[in-house]
C-alpha cells in the first residue's frame, strides 16, 4: 500500500471515531438554543442518559407518549415522537412564541421550552428509541429540574441579541 492510501484510511477512521452520536447532537442543539437566552451550557450525564434511553425504549414499545413517574420530582423531562430525533429539540423550543415573559410562570403550552432553556439546569440526559415504523421516541432529562414555581423570572430569560 502506498503512504497516501494509509493516510487516507487513518483519516477516515479518525472521522468515524469523532462523529457525534445522538446524545452529542442533542446536547449541541440544546446548548445552541440555551445560549440565545443566556443560559449556561449543559453537560451530558451518563446516568440521566441511561434512564432516558430505557424510558424511550419503553415508550417506543408502547407506541405512546407520557411522562415518566420521576418527571418533575428528581428531574425535568421533555418527550417527543418524530422521524428526526434532533428536530425534537427545535420542536420544544418553538413553544417560545406562546411564552409570556411578563407573567413568568408555568404553562402546559410552553413547559417544554421553559425546561429546555431553564438557566439553573446543568445536566442533560438524552435517550431515543425507534419503533417498528421508523418513528423515534426521544426523552430529554434535566437536572436540576426546571419549571419550578416562583423561579421563572430568573431562569427563563428573553432571547438576547
Amino acid at each position: 500500500m502506498s503512504m497516501g492510501i494509509i493516510i487516507l484510511t487513518l483519516a477516515l477512521c479518525w472521522l468515524v471515531l469523532v462523529k457525534a452520536g445522538p446524545q452529542e447532537d442533542s446536547l449541541r442543539e440544546h446548548n445552541r438554543l440555551r445560549r440565545i437566552h443566556g443560559s449556561p451550557p449543559l453537560t451530558l450525564d451518563a446516568s440521566l442518559s441511561r434512564g432516558a434511553e430505557q424510558y424511550a425504549m419503553e415508550l417506543a414499545s408502547q407506541g405512546a407518549l407520557r411522562h415518566s413517574s420521576g418527571a418533575g420530582e428528581s428531574y425535568g423531562e421533555n418527550i417527543c415522537r418524530h422521524i428526526d430525533p434532533v428536530k425534537c429539540v427545535q420542536f420544544w423550543y418553538d413553544e417560545i412564541g406562546s411564552y409570556n415573559y411578563g407573567s413568568a410562570r408555568y404553562s402546559t403550552a410552553t413547559g417544554h421550552f421553559t425546561a429546555l432553556v431553564w438557566k439553573s439546569s446543568r445536566k442533560l440526559g438524552h435517550g431515543q428509541a425507534r419503533d417498528g415504523k421508523g418513528i423515534y421516541y426521544v426523552v430529554a432529562r434535566y437536572t436540576p429540574k426546571g419549571n419550578v414555581s416562583g423561579r421563572f423570572k430568573e431562569n427563563v430569560l428573553a432571547a438576547s441579541g
